[in-house]
């Protein structure tokens, strides 16, 4: 499941890679160039890191160039890259949980991995960014969550869970 969640006459944001897992999803989000400029910074530092040390020293308005990313349960439950964290919360919690996992790139595109929990239950999956420093204005697509679940259903555990 690839598509292009939003795009303006120089840049373009796109998921990519969606992969289904009994306890959530994994996949990238792009930021792609039309064309290579110089002057122009395709890694959006979709981090808490960048915008938390913003925060502690100005304003509560968030950068322009900061791309806000969030995805919508189909139970209208939200997580973003502004609530992100690096690792699951002790305990269960009480909504879902967006965590970065790496990212790369270079020349016209920038990939930033993520893990969403839980898997999502039955109904329209939502994806949505914006991103004022690109003109790119807040932008959502819908996903059928059915065939994630479904896929979920063939990951295979590489190891036993009682291994030690």
């Amino acid at each position: 499941m690839d598509f292009v969640l939003a795009r303006t006459e120089k840049v373009a944001v796109a998921v990519w890679g969606v992969a289904a897992f009994p306890t959530g999803i994994t996949f990238s989000v792009a930021t792609v160039l039309r064309e290579s400029v110089d002057d122009v910074d395709l890694d959006p530092d979709m981090s808490m890191y960048h915008y938390s040390r913003l925060r502690r020293s100005g304003p509560d308005a968030l950068p322009d160039d900061l791309l806000r990313f969030g995805v919508q349960m189909p139970d209208g439950t939200k997580a973003t890259n502004l609530m992100t964290g690096l690792s699951l919360p002790e305990g269960t919690p009480t909504g879902p949980v967006l965590m970065q996992r790496g990212g790369r790139g270079g020349g016209r595109v920038y990939r930033q991995g993520w893990w969403l929990w839980p898997l999502p239950p039955e109904g329209p999956l939502t994806f949505v960014c914006e991103w004022p420093a690109h003109e790119i204005t807040l932008t959502r697509h819908e996903v059928d969550a059915g065939p994630i679940r479904e896929a979920a259903k063939d990951a295979q555990a590489i190891w036993d869970s009682t291994h030690d």
